[in-house]
């Protein structure tokens, strides 16, 4: 009797959590896939990235390789933050601009170029898809350590070029869940080469301030503005490069040289070196003279310029359609009278104000001022701050326009101004007709200065203490009124 071995098999189990782990690596390799893949049709077969020579995969330093040496590329990541930052908006304390806070704020501006600085950090953390700020305390702990009370000594923007996040929390009850927990930060200057103490360091999040402008699934990493228009660079770097390259090409013909009748073509190595030299140097000598022996050379064709207005105008167009761009304002041209072009300007006003409110204030502005709170360098507000000039309605808070008036729209502007004013003042309009002072701020005026304001005050604090039934007011009242006079009173 045979003995029959038995094989035991032994069924792994999996948690729900290492299966949601396994769906999500595999989900993130297709994304990639479909990513490395580009644009196909044809079950696959036609890649159009590929025919079309785009890239598929952009590295951040691409990115900044493109910004630096492209200037339509320069244009668009540079212009909305040069524009935000144009004029920086008022902070105050619930529209009061002299209190201990906004005083600490205006020293603090002042010392760390504190508007010159976020405007490079919004640049530089839009090449990529992140950027942060460094503050540098002089605890020198910058790791491990969550940032306490200390000096701050300096401030840094850097690029996700730059910037790796080490460390992310995984505690799911944690409120920091998914986000960064540590930053490996490259100080080194780069090209300019390197100085003493730099290197790559570790630094703890509560040292650095995030930005990321155009997330959507993620809190970390945002949408470079170059990503969406990135085919249509290339395609701008073909259509002026190439025609740059073919109108060189076409404006020197080519030339086919072969023997004259009677000359046999020697193929000794010397002559056909000497021939190619002469070639050569035809090709490249300002003198434009060939000599040739036994030899004659006819022009191919005739010289020609190409037009590249049509087809650089539509890339144009498209990468002002994909950016929210106007065109005029993209390649600088909306400075002018025209009244399309003040109406691109005033459509960008627009965008830019809405840049300001929905991402700049909430993402930038806020976060900085009160992690500049929490570190003690700016101390706390007793009725919170705001940013923003309040605006008529009351409610709602504006920077400064980067609309510039011309002088024909200010004289309109004015105009219909003066004519409300007037229509305030006519008899039977309003119960309560506007002051002086009130015209003029609506006109836009400094309230009138005058000589007898100083005593104007002490007039109002002495009738005051006199209708109070203070004896010695009447005495106070009384010089009040002697120089102000009856037209004062």
């Amino acid at each position: 009797m045979t003995e029959e071995k038995a094989e035991h098999t032994t069924e792994k189990t999996y948690t729900r959590r290492q299966v949601a782990l396994a769906v999500n690596v595999a989900s993130r390799r297709q994304a990639y896939a479909r990513s490395m893949q580009g644009i196909t049709a044809y079950g696959g077969r036609r890649d159009y990235w590929e025919v079309l020579g785009y890239t598929a995969v952009i590295e951040p330093e691409a990115y900044r390789l493109r910004y630096e040496r492209q200037d339509i590329a320069k244009r668009i990541v540079e212009l909305p933050c040069n524009d935000t930052w144009k004029n920086p908006p008022v902070i105050s304390e619930n529209d009061d601009v002299d209190t201990p806070f906004v005083r600490a704020w205006l020293t603090f501006v002042k010392k760390f170029r504190t508007w010159s600085l976020l405007r490079r950090a919004d640049i530089l953390s839009g090449i990529g898809h992140f950027g942060v700020i460094m503050l540098g305390v002089n605890d020198e702990k910058l790791s491990s350590v969550p940032i306490g009370e200390g000096r701050l000594l300096y401030l840094r923007p850097y690029s996700q070029e730059r910037v790796a996040i080490a460390t992310w929390e995984t505690n799911t009850t944690s409120k920091r869940y998914g986000l960064p927990l540590t930053y490996n930060i490259t100080t080194s200057p780069g090209e300019t080469g390197d100085f003493p103490g730099t290197g790559t360091i570790a630094v703890h999040y509560t040292r650095v301030i995030h930005l990321a402008e155009g997330r959507l699934d993620s809190e970390t990493f945002g949408m470079p503005r170059l990503k969406s228009v990135y085919n249509l660079l290339d395609d701008a770097m073909k259509i002026v490069g190439g025609t740059a390259e073919a109108t060189w090409l076409n404006m020197r013909p080519g030339l086919a040289i072969g023997p004259k009748d009677g000359f046999s073509i020697d193929d000794g190595a010397d002559a056909t070196d000497a021939f190619l030299d002469e070639i050569d140097r035809y090709a490249n000598d300002p003198l434009r003279v060939l000599r040739l022996i036994g030899m004659e050379a006819n022009p191919i064709g005739g010289g020609q310029v190409m037009d590249s207005t049509a087809p650089a105008d539509t890339n144009l167009s498209r990468i002002s359609a994909a950016t929210g761009i106007p065109q005029r304002v993209l390649i600088g041209s909306a400075s002018g009278d025209l009244a399309s072009a003040r109406e691109d300007m005033r459509q960008w006003a627009g965008q830019i104000n809405t840049r300001q409110t929905t991402y700049v204030e909430p993402d930038i502005l806020y976060p900085f001022i009160d992690k500049m709170i929490a570190i003690g360098e700016l101390p706390a507000p007793s009725n919170g701050y705001t940013v923003g000039t309040l605006q008529p309605d009351g409610q709602t808070r504006r920077w400064p326009t980067i609309l510039e008036q011309t002088d024909d729209e200010q004289a309109e502007t004015t105009l219909k101004k003066a004519q409300a004013i007037t229509a305030l003042r006519y008899p039977g309009v309003v119960d309560v007709p506007t002051t002086e002072t009130e015209d003029r701020e609506l006109l836009g005026y400094k309230p009138k200065e005058t000589e007898n304001a100083p005593v104007t005050m002490a007039f109002n604090s002495a009738l005051e203490l006199y209708e109070e039934g203070d004896i010695e007011a009447e005495l106070l009242l009384a010089l009040a009124l002697g120089e102000l006079g009856d037209r004062e009173v």
